[in-house]
């Protein structure tokens, strides 16, 4: 199954949507699945209470599995999360995290993955990353937002910054603690960027 998602966040989205949507899924064996989930990641729950996966969606595992022998590049991130994220900042960090073998990397990709999941607005947030990144523009020494995850006791902050200077790195994590601290989340991500829109780096705080 590895063979067929292209990062390992990929892989890991993939069995925290299987595993929490299991209960909703009929079908005659998980190559079905994995084929819905390559078509369209899988995204039902909250609209249906049962879901039959029809034998047609297997194909899209042979398609994958010729495109990787083809040595082609396989089946990445599912359409509807492709839509949300096509030509937003996310959608450019999280083809950086991608290639990154980290668990940081991973973890954070794994986030991003699901936000639309967890239906938060990406659109919405672009603007608010946009609006920090105005803030360098606009001679700013930086400029961050935060977004709360409570249902899931997570956190992340963006930061951008004119350079890739170790000190705005250790601004990113003091900030990111006390966010985390202040809104009682268990983990906090930090992303820091270019006002290019770059990925200077990322970090993460986990419950001590």
């Amino acid at each position: 199954m590895s063979e067929l998602l292209d990062s390992p966040a990929n892989f890991l989205h993939y069995l925290s949507q299987r595993t929490r949507k299991s209960k909703f899924i009929i079908a005659n064996n998980e190559h079905e699945v994995i084929g819905a989930y390559l078509h369209g990641g899988l995204a039902f729950n909250g609209r249906y209470d049962l879901v039959r996966v029809e034998p047609e969606m297997a194909n899209y595992v042979d398609m994958a599995m010729e495109i990787r022998r083809n040595n082609g590049e396989s089946f990445s991130i599912p359409e509807d999360l492709m839509d949300e994220l096509q030509g937003t900042y996310l959608g450019g960090i999280l083809s950086v995290l991608q290639q990154e073998p980290s668990t940081v990397a991973i973890d954070l990709g794994l986030l991003l993955l699901g936000l639309v999941q967890y239906k938060v607005p990406i659109r919405e947030l672009n603007l608010k990353i946009e609006k920090i990144m105005d803030m360098i523009s606009q001679g700013h020494d930086h400029g961050f937002s935060s977004l709360t995850l409570s249902h899931i006791s997570t956190g992340i902050t963006f930061m951008c910054v004119p350079d890739p200077t170790e000190s705005y790195a250790q601004k990113l994590w003091a900030i990111c603690n006390i966010r985390k601290y202040e809104h009682e989340q268990e983990r906090w991500f930090g992303i820091l960027l270019l006002p290019s829109g770059d990925l200077i780096s990322v970090c993460v705080l986990n419950q001590a």
